[in-house]
C-alpha cells in the first residue's frame, strides 16, 4: 500500500512538472516569435541585379539597410524598385536594382553625356533637363567600343517631331508631328476638315 501511494504521489508530481515545463516552452516560443516579428527577422528578400538573382533573410527595416547588410553596394546614380528608403513591413520582397550607365544623348546638333539608371527614353531625356514630347521618337543603341565615345555605354538619338501652328475654325493650334504632309498630319491628329473647307 505504501509503495502504491508513493508511486501515485510521485507520478502526479511528475505530471505537474511536465505540464509546467510544456507551458514554459510554449511561452518561450511565443515570445521568440513575437520578438522575431518585431525585429523583422526572417523577411525573405529576392534581389535581381544585372541578370543575377540573390535571395536572403534580413532583420533590417528599409531596403537600403537590407542591401547594405548583405554587402550589395549601390552607386549614387543607381536606382532600386522599391526605392531605397522604402520600409520593409511584409514578410517577403522582390527588389530590382537598375545600375547607372553612361549615356550619350544626341538631340539634333546638341550632344550631352549623362550617368543614369533610367530605363525609358523619356526619363533619360528629362534627366538632362530637356523636354520629350509625345510625338518625338528616340532610338537607343549600345556602343560596342565605349572608349571611343568618351566611355559611354549607350547612345540615345532623338528624332524630334516638327512643331506646326495652324488655324482651324478660327482657332489657333500648335501641334507636333512626324508627318511629312498636311494631309498626313490631319489624319494623325484625327482632324477631318469639312467639305467646304477645301
Amino acid at each position: 500500500q505504501f509503495v502504491k501511494q508513493f508511486l501515485i504521489r510521485h507520478t502526479t508530481q511528475a505530471l505537474c512538472l511536465l505540464a509546467i515545463m510544456t507551458s514554459v516552452i510554449g511561452i518561450s516560443h511565443y515570445a521568440a516569435a513575437a520578438d522575431q516579428s518585431r525585429t523583422g527577422e526572417g523577411r525573405v528578400i529576392t534581389v535581381y541585379d544585372q541578370g543575377q538573382e540573390k535571395t536572403f533573410l534580413t532583420n533590417r527595416t528599409t531596403v537600403a539597410d537590407a542591401l547594405k547588410r548583405e554587402g550589395i553596394r549601390l552607386a549614387e546614380a543607381d536606382r532600386t524598385e522599391p526605392s531605397t528608403d522604402s520600409e520593409l513591413v511584409a514578410s517577403s520582397y522582390t527588389i530590382n536594382i537598375y545600375r547607372a550607365l553612361p549615356v550619350i544623348v544626341t538631340d539634333g546638333a546638341s550632344q550631352k553625356k549623362i550617368l543614369t539608371a533610367e530605363q525609358s527614353p523619356r526619363r533619360i531625356v528629362e534627366a538632362i533637363g530637356a523636354k520629350f514630347y509625345d510625338e518625338d521618337r528616340a532610338t537607343v543603341e549600345r556602343i560596342d567600343n565605349p572608349a571611343s565615345e568618351g566611355g559611354a555605354g549607350l547612345r540615345l538619338v532623338i528624332d524630334r517631331a516638327t512643331p506646326l501652328n495652324f488655324t482651324l475654325y478660327g482657332k489657333q493650334f500648335e501641334v507636333r508631328t512626324q508627318a511629312e504632309t498636311v494631309g498626313e498630319m490631319l489624319r494623325e491628329k484625327n482632324i477631318t476638315p469639312a467639305t467646304e473647307d477645301g
